[in-house]
């Protein structure tokens, strides 16, 4: 951090401390402090006020041999041009060395800094499941024989559904795990065959003990050596070029593969509304983002309350689950090409379970699903388990970052509760265009349409208005929230006097009540 200080100005030593303290970093600047402990005659108050801040935070700062400024007007000499850092940081020494004089009334400084070493190579360990290593055909062959029951009622669904969590969750345990230390160098192509290459002389040399092999094996591994090293290298010096971007996002990426340290979002302090103050304590910030997002989902007064007294009226006297028919409503083939379909790199919810793990169980787990899947839908009843969600609140990039206005919620759900989501989807959506209940002008959340429709239907009134030499008008409407304030009630009506199914209408009614977040 190149800091000045004007010398007008008594140094603030707590925005010092902070910068220190806080950050991988150093401040090196005209400080405009004197004091006898950095080589000046006199100490000034600002001298005194930073030596005081050293002494009690722990901080180290370099010491010049020679003096930085002389007054042009006294001939003063004193050393004002410091460098301070935290030695508990990345810092591990700073060597400063006076430069000739170029005219100014500062003499240059250079600044020899030392990184500590285990920074440079930005160790990363990774734990990689052994996929390959499970017999999965056996597996899946316990699997299905421990899961032959039709669950028929709620209590039976809740149970069944935590009975295959547990149960997948310790085959999670039981597949083979290797950890990976390795540095962030990139290894190319070139070295991979050279690092082949040197296995092979090896084993040849344990079976011939030929000194020629042994000699050959010594230098490909120098070269092996100075190659990953001239590739960690240009790795680091990428990562420095990316830190002095313009664009503070990719300068804060570089910053941070070079310092090793995790990207990942964390919120310090919220402003708390009630007591006027930031908090920073965490059962604090998570009360005040549920209120925060309690406010949102509220909904939108309505403005016809004679509409409003019957879609309640309507709703009160509904009874939105039937007894179990025992049919069959969807397939095992959907629910296996629905697995198949899944992101591999999709972040799991509070069911911890993955969708490669789940990919690896679709043999059993697709008959298994189809039974409870059959039975929620028969009876109108969404589990509980699969309305957790852990919610994670991300930072929009402006605005100030104590403000819970500034932070957007994502939510990872359930996985098998999504997979019974998508099998709904399909399900509802077949039946709303075989029977044009869909607005013929909507092309968003279709198949074969999208948005870009719309484009491409506006431009082509802009053209024909042209043509007439007459003016078009358009009208775009966002509607804040829309998603998050929707009338559920007025909703379930609206899809009742399209003569939805009942069953597709119970199990919406089911989805949409009762659903619980959790803030990570």
């Amino acid at each position: 951090i190149n800091y000045y200080n004007p010398k007008t100005n008594l140094i603030d030593t707590n925005n010092v401390a902070n910068l220190l303290l806080n950050k991988n970093s150093m401040i090196i600047g005209d400080l405009n402090c004197k004091h006898k402990n950095w080589n000046n005659p006199q100490n000034n108050p600002g001298g005194n006020s930073l030596n005081e801040t050293l002494q009690n935070i722990d901080l180290t700062h370099s010491e010049h041999t020679e003096y930085t400024y002389k007054n042009p007007a006294t001939g003063a000499e004193s050393t004002i041009d410091i460098a301070l850092w935290d030695p508990k940081n990345i810092i591990s020494d700073i060597k400063t060395q006076n430069e000739k004089e170029v005219g100014s009334d500062h003499t240059p400084v250079t600044f020899k800094t030392t990184i500590k070493e285990k920074l440079q190579k930005f160790k990363i360990n990774n734990k990689i499941k052994q996929y390959h290593k499970v017999n999965w055909g056996n597996l899946n062959n316990l699997f299905s024989q421990k899961f032959q029951n039709t669950p028929s009622t709620k209590n039976e669904i809740d149970h069944t559904i935590n009975k295959l969590e547990k149960h997948i969750n310790t085959v999670n345990k039981l597949i083979p795990e290797i950890t990976i230390n390795r540095t962030n160098h990139g290894i190319n192509k070139d070295i991979r065959k050279d690092i082949q290459e040197k296995r092979r002389l090896l084993k040849e040399y344990k079976r011939t003990r030929n000194p020629i092999i042994k000699n050959q094996v010594n230098r490909l591994i120098k070269k092996i050596q100075k190659a990953i090293k001239d590739s960690e290298n240009r790795l680091m010096n990428k990562h420095i070029d990316q830190a002095n971007s313009k664009n503070s996002k990719e300068s804060w990426k570089g910053i941070n593969k070079i310092l090793g340290q995790d990207p990942k979002p964390t919120i310090k302090k919220i402003f708390n509304p009630i007591t006027k103050t930031d908090t920073s304590i965490k059962d604090e910030i998570a009360e005040i983002f549920k209120n925060a997002q309690k406010e949102i989902f509220q909904g939108n007064e309505t403005s016809d309350q004679e509409n409003e007294n019957d879609v309640n009226s309507w709703y009160n006297q509904q009874n939105f689950t039937t007894e179990p028919s025992n049919e069959n409503f969807f397939t095992t083939d959907e629910i296996s090409k629905t697995i198949k379909n899944l992101k591999n790199n999709k972040a799991p919810g509070i069911d911890t379970i993955k969708n490669t793990l789940i990919k690896y169980l679709e043999p059993s787990l697709s008959p298994i699903l189809k039974k409870i899947f059959d039975s929620c839908y028969d009876i109108g009843y969404f589990p509980k388990r699969w309305k957790e969600g852990k919610v994670i609140m991300l930072y929009k990039n402006k605005g100030a970052k104590n403000d819970t206005k500034n932070y957007r919620p994502i939510t990872l759900l359930n996985q098998f509760g999504k997979l019974f989501e998508k099998t709904l989807e399909i399900k509802i959506r077949k039946w709303a265009e075989e029977n044009n209940k869909i607005n013929k002008e909507q092309s968003g959340f279709r198949k074969k349409r999208n948005t870009n429709d719309q484009l491409y239907l506006l431009t082509q009134k802009i053209y024909e208005a042209f043509n007439r030499k007459s003016g078009i008008d358009a009208i775009f409407i966002d509607f804040e929230k829309c998603f998050d304030k929707i009338w559920k009630k007025g909703l379930l009506y609206k899809l009742h006097l399209m003569n939805i199914p009942k069953k597709d209408l119970n199990i919406i009614n089911s989805f949409l009540h009762n659903r619980n977040i959790y803030l990570s």
